[in-house]
């Protein structure tokens, strides 16, 4: 018996080892049942988090595209505009260039006496003084004063001599 009882506790042994053996794969089981559970949860929130990044995408590339489409409508309305203004500038400018030389011309008219070649009138005649060779600007004035006039005609009369498009005051 002695034999006996010691195979009994033997068998008693494996039994208790296979059983802790069990437990341990038992518990080992669990364990990689919670693991699957953890990466199937993360893989469902890698996928939840890959969707949303492609939604991301998709719109920041759709939001570019209409960026860029106003950008370059923008762009065009600002050449036209720049263009527009660029027109408006130079019919401003001709049109104070049209207005200055109007101007000029109706001070012109108002303050010089037109030329006029008719024999008759005074600034032709002036001019036919001082054509003849001997008779310079100068000296018509000198020429042609006598003692009675005052030193107020010999200059007008040199004045008219001397600048006949000069305004007379």
């Amino acid at each position: 018996m002695n034999q006996i009882d010691l195979l009994i506790a033997k068998y008693e042994k494996l039994v208790d080892t296979e059983a802790t053996q069990l437990d341990e794969i038992n518990s080992l089981k669990v364990m990689v049942a919670d693991k699957d559970e953890k990466i199937r949860i993360h893989e469902q929130l890698c996928r939840e988090l890959q969707k949303e990044a492609n939604e991301l995408k998709a719109n920041l590339e759709k939001t570019k595209k209409e960026h860029d489409v106003k950008v370059s409508e923008l762009e065009e309305k600002l050449k036209a505009k720049e263009k527009e203004v660029g027109k408006m500038i130079n019919k401003v400018e001709e049109m104070a260039n049209s207005m200055t030389w109007e101007k000029l011309r109706s001070l012109n008219l108002r303050s010089a006496p037109q030329l006029d070649d008719s024999p008759n009138t005074h600034r032709s005649r002036s001019r036919d003084r001082y054509k003849d060779k001997s008779r310079s600007p100068s000296r018509v004035g000198r020429c042609s004063r006598s003692s009675s006039e005052s030193e107020d005609d010999y200059r007008n009369e040199l004045r008219k001599t001397m600048w006949p498009g000069k305004r007379r005051k």
